[in-house]
Formats: structure tokens, sequence, C-alpha cells
């Protein structure tokens, strides 16, 4: 058989993934992708070498005169759609995992110091160097997620449809790519260093730290963000939700035209013409475009989740080193004890970076 089609379902309920191996953040992310790219690119060859062989034993064209070939090719990458997802959910639990795990030491650091921060009347003068981070970062930056769900639909439906093959080579393929990157986070065409940079400032606010102040810094949110993980988990619970829905509807495409292609094959039997061959080489060219965009839309989608991740832990570590340095201003200004009793109880838990 030139593909197994024997795909196991895969759990859909979180609760049930395996956290992932790597760092819910954007170096995570990335790694996901290498191996995005390393099991697309054995599918490719492998569907390249059986037509190699195919062809010189029969100087035929195995996905249009084989019964049920280009089947075995969609159920792959039917079954690759499903590891990227799984991963991308592997990646939501690491982070949920991480973000409990601040939670259980930050309660008591809230509960113990919360006095001594809100002590601060003033922070006039204060200085932070971090990132502003975007109010938008509560909601998930639902906009990115919308809109690379959007783009998802657009080729789903473009790839069961009847026209001719959208991109006639290589290149218009690959520009239709960029295109698409850059429309998920409302810019123009973009490369993956491009849209990397374009969403950290969206998320973080700007791509390099600034020297934050007074104006920049309110200490009750800073305490919220620290207490509070309600925000963080619901903004990636609301990207995890958008991206499930999204791979379920690649997966199922998958799923119809791998029934399409086997009544075509059953009334090509019965019949000699060369309408069905045309049909079926269309529709091999369409599905072949679409799996190739496809995989960048979902590449895109593994690096926004890292991105997404990364921040609102960032944010929360922030978040503590700012009210932590603030408590040691205040009592460098007024001249008096900040009330702590253990230094080292304080700091704990907060990472530099």
């Amino acid at each position: 058989m030139l593909f197994d089609t024997n795909i196991s379902e895969s759990a859909i309920d979180i609760a049930d993934v395996e956290p992932s191996k790597y760092e819910a953040n954007l170096e995570g992310a990335l790694m996901c992708v290498y191996e995005n790219e390393c099991n697309y690119n054995a599918l490719m060859k492998a569907a390249g070498l059986s037509e190699l062989k195919y062809y010189k034993e029969t100087a035929g064209d195995l996905f249009l005169n084989e019964a049920g070939a280009f089947g075995g090719f969609l159920s792959k990458a039917k079954e690759f759609f499903k590891k990227i997802l799984e991963k991308i959910k592997a990646l939501f639990k690491k982070f949920f995992m991480t973000i409990n795990k601040f939670f259980m030491s930050d309660k008591e650091w809230v509960k113990k110091y919360e006095k001594d921060v809100l002590r601060v009347t003033s922070i006039k003068d204060f200085e932070f160097k971090g990132y502003k981070f975007n109010k938008g970062l509560d909601t998930g930056n639902v906009t990115i997620f919308d809109r690379v769900s959007e783009k998802a639909d657009e080729f789903v439906k473009y790839m069961i449809g009847k026209s001719k093959p959208q991109y006639s080579d290589d290149d218009e393929g690959n520009d239709a790519i960029e295109n698409n990157r850059g429309s998920l986070v409302g810019e123009s065409s973009m490369d993956e260093s491009e849209f990397r940079d374009k969403l950290k400032e969206m998320m973080y606010g700007d791509t390099e730290k600034d020297v934050l102040d007074d104006s920049d810094i309110n200490l009750r949110q800073q305490l919220q963000y620290i207490r509070d993980t309600k925000a963080s988990t619901k903004a990636a619970e609301n990207a995890q939700k958008n991206l499930d829905r999204m791979f379920k509807r690649i997966i199922k495409v998958y799923d119809d035209e791998i029934k399409e292609f086997s009544k075509v094959d059953d009334a090509e039997r019965n019949d000699d013409t060369n309408t069905i061959s045309n049909f079926k080489n269309d529709a091999i060219k369409r599905c072949n475009q679409c799996t190739k965009i496809l995989k960048a839309l979902s590449n895109d989608s593994t690096v926004a989740t890292g991105m997404l991740c990364q921040a609102l832990k960032d944010r929360n570590r922030q978040a503590k080193a700012i009210c932590i340095k603030a408590v040691s201003y205040g009592a460098k200004h007024k001249n008096e004890s900040a009330m702590v009793t253990d230094s080292n109880d304080l700091f704990a838990g907060v990472t530099i970076r």
C-alpha cells in the first residue's frame, strides 16, 4: 500500500493532552514548526518517490491513474494536520501548567506583601525597564486567531471547489502564503521574521523594552496581573478553542475529499472519456496547493500561540518585579522601612530576563 490510511483519532479534550516537551513560548513554538516542516517534507518525499516508481513501471501518472492513490496521500495529509493540532494543544497545556504554578506561589506572596505595595502612594520619578503590553492581550489578541481561522476557511472552500487551480506555479503559491501571513496582523506581505516581530509588537506593545514611568504603571493593576490568572487563562483558552475549531474544519475537508476521490475512482472505471481525468487533475492540483498554504497558516498559528503564551507569562513576572521595585522605591523616598521582614522571601520567584 502506498500510504497507510489507518489513522487513530486524537483526543479533543485538552485535559487528555500531554504537555509539550517544549516551553510554551516562541522558542518552543518554533521547535514545533521545525517538526511540522520535517513531517511535511517527509510526506512530499514519499509522494514524489511513489510517483517516480509508478512512472518508471507504467509510464503513467500515479495519482491520476491508480485508484485510491491520491486518497492515500490525503489521508496522510489529514494525519499531518492532526499532529499540528496536537502540538498546539500541548503548548497550551504547558502554558496552563506554568501559569497555575505561578499562581500557587504568587497567591501567598500577594497576601503577605499587598499592603506594602499599596502603601506606596506615589511613584513619581519611578522608572522600570520593561514592556507596556498591549491592552488587548487579555482577549488573546483575538483578531489574530479570528483572521487565521477565516483564511483557513477561504482555502478550505477553494480546495473543495470546482474551479481551475488558482496558482499557476510555486512562486504564485508562495506569494499567497506571504500575503496571508501579513493579513493575519493587518499588514501586507510578510516573511516569517517580519511576522514574528509584528506579533511581538502587537502583544508586548513594542519589540524592545522601554523605560516605564508612573504614567505607564498602575500598582493596583500590577497586583491584579499577579493575583488573578483568570484573564491570562481565558485569553489562552479562547485562542485554543478558536484554533481547535479551525483544525477540525481542515481535517474534515480532507475526509470529504477522500470520499470524493473514491467516488471519482468508481465512476472512472465505467467512463473511458477524458472528462473525469481532467476533473481529477484540477482537483489534485487544488489539494496540493491548499495543503501547502494550510501548512503555512498552521505554522503561523503555532508561532502566534507561542508568542501569546510567552507574553502572558512575561507580563505576570514583570508585574511582580515592578511591585518589588516599587516597595523599595517607596521605602527609600519615605526614608522608612518597607516593613518587609524577609527580603529573600520578597524576591522569591522573580526571574531577571
